[in-house]
């Protein structure tokens, strides 16, 4: 991976996380399907970018950071414990 990518990478990653804390923050004001439709809208669509671009050329503590974002997503969307253990099923459910 060139330094770029990992920059790109490194800097979707704290953008993503960014984005997570101020749903967190304002989801007691929204019902259930709007954080949804908001880390659709807000973040999935890069989540889709950086898979489809360097999915090829990323490292595995990158890969990891991506899963635990992508984790912290889930627990977002599906109203779960902030340590709740986000299994395969709870992908297939949304």
């Amino acid at each position: 991976m060139r330094l770029e990518e990992y920059l790109n990478a490194d800097s979707f990653i704290k953008t993503a996380n960014t984005r997570l804390k101020f749903l967190y923050r304002k989801k007691h004001y929204v019902t259930q399907p709007t954080p949804m439709l908001l880390v659709m809208f807000l973040i999935q669509c890069h989540f889709d970018y950086v898979c489809s671009d360097w999915c090829s050329g990323l490292t595995k503590s990158i890969k990891n950071k991506l899963q635990v974002t992508q984790s912290k997503l889930i627990m977002l969307i599906l109203d779960l414990n902030p340590r709740a253990h986000v299994s395969h099923r709870s992908f297939q459910s949304l």
